[in-house]
């Protein structure tokens, strides 16, 4: 016999697990980070107070939105080859790669290099997917 998750489990657990970006300390929101393959922090970009919209339902799995996030204004040069989304105490709660279309990262990016000079980075949506089997 085979356990079966209802949709209403199914988004209750991602909403609760992206609640825990809002949580923890210190900063007024959580934030998404860009870094290098080092993990040099290249780009902070503030996320809304509440980070992502309630999950719904998208074919056999759970997702959701992430609302506005506020572009990050005193970026670093570099190379992007990683990302994450971290709580209010810079706890990391996601973690993910980065690359351009084609070079196989969980996240595609327009761009994966900081310039010198930049004054802006920014990130236009982020969907968090979940799959129950």
């Amino acid at each position: 016999m085979a356990i079966t998750l209802g949709n209403l489990f199914k988004t209750g657990a991602l909403d609760g697990a992206l609640a825990t970006i809002a949580g923890g300390t210190g900063d007024a929101t959580g934030d998404l980070e860009f870094l290098t393959s080092a993990d040099i922090s290249l780009a902070v970009l503030p996320m809304n107070a509440t980070p992502f919209g309630a999950a719904t339902i998208v074919g056999a799995t759970s997702q959701a939105l992430a609302n506005a996030i506020t572009p990050a204004s005193a970026p670093t040069s570099g190379t992007i080859a990683k990302g994450r989304i971290r709580n209010k105490a810079n706890v990391p709660i996601i973690s993910w790669s980065v690359s351009l279309a084609g070079g196989g990262g969980d996240m595609i990016a327009g761009t994966v290099v900081i310039p010198s000079g930049a004054t802006s980075v920014s990130c236009s949506g982020i969907t968090i997917t979940a799959s129950f089997a």
